[in-house]
């Protein structure tokens, strides 16, 4: 998520929210040219047990 962001912001887009852990997801905002929020969203890491 962080390469991604980091991509977004290299190419002259504003963040909108930075990187926020919304247990148990993962997700971030950033404003496209018109300034309309564009999320990103990382499904959470289940383990498995055993």
């Amino acid at each position: 998520m962080a390469t991604i962001l980091n991509a977004v912001v290299v190419n002259g887009r504003a963040v909108g929210q930075p990187i926020d852990l919304d247990a148990p997801e993962i997700t971030a905002r950033f404003l496209d040219p018109d300034g309309n929020a564009i999320g990103l969203y990382q499904e959470p890491v289940v383990s498995q047990p055993g």
